[in-house]
């Protein structure tokens, strides 16, 4: 063959010392939580949230869609009818339909917006959730248990409120005694 011949193809490619070796090449056999790329499988797990919501935008869009066309089709007079009588206005029952549509419309852009914020922040579950969060604030980074946090908790509340009654008990002994210190010097 003609790519054989020596003088056509550099000498690197012929005799293979461009190859990448084994310790260049990357290890395709990644744990399944190290694989940040947007076509793991936890990635299209985390984006299912946010294109959920979207189809519901799009959904919700198009329900609105179809009742704002239908009012504006009722106030168009039937042909060759006077439109000088005014249309029936059911107040109570538009004024429900426009709360049920704005709901179904916040809810939906709500979705979307959560599942994008936890599909870019890498969020996938309650529990890594609750670690970010406390990672963030600095309160978790002892490693202690929840239950151990909550009697900290517990300790805390329990000295503030104990030092409240404190002042509470010498409020009330100084009142007594301003009302005895009072009621002596009347009496002279």
């Amino acid at each position: 063959m003609a790519l054989s011949q020596p003088g056509l193809l550099p000498d690197s490619v012929i005799d293979g010392s461009n190859r990448p070796s084994a310790t260049s090449m990357p290890d395709t056999a990644v744990d399944a939580n190290t694989d940040r790329s947007i076509f793991a499988a936890r990635s299209r797990r985390q984006l299912g949230l946010f294109l959920a919501g979207a189809g519901f935008c799009i959904l919700s869009g198009l329900v609105t869609r179809r009742a704002l066309f239908r009012r504006y089709k009722a106030t168009i007079p039937p042909f060759y009818q006077p439109n000088s009588q005014p249309r029936h206005v059911n107040g109570p029952a538009e004024a429900a339909q426009a709360l049920g549509l704005a709901s179904l419309n916040v809810f939906s852009w709500a979705i979307m917006g959560v599942g994008g914020t936890l599909w870019a922040l890498d969020i996938s579950s309650m529990d890594e959730l609750r670690r970010k969060v406390r990672g963030g604030l600095g309160v978790d980074t002892t490693g202690k248990s929840e239950q151990e946090g909550e009697e900290e908790m517990e300790e805390w509340l329990a000295a503030v409120l104990s030092r409240k009654d404190e002042k509470e008990d010498k409020k009330a002994a100084a009142k007594v005694q301003h009302s005895e210190n009072a009621g002596a010097g009347a009496s002279r």
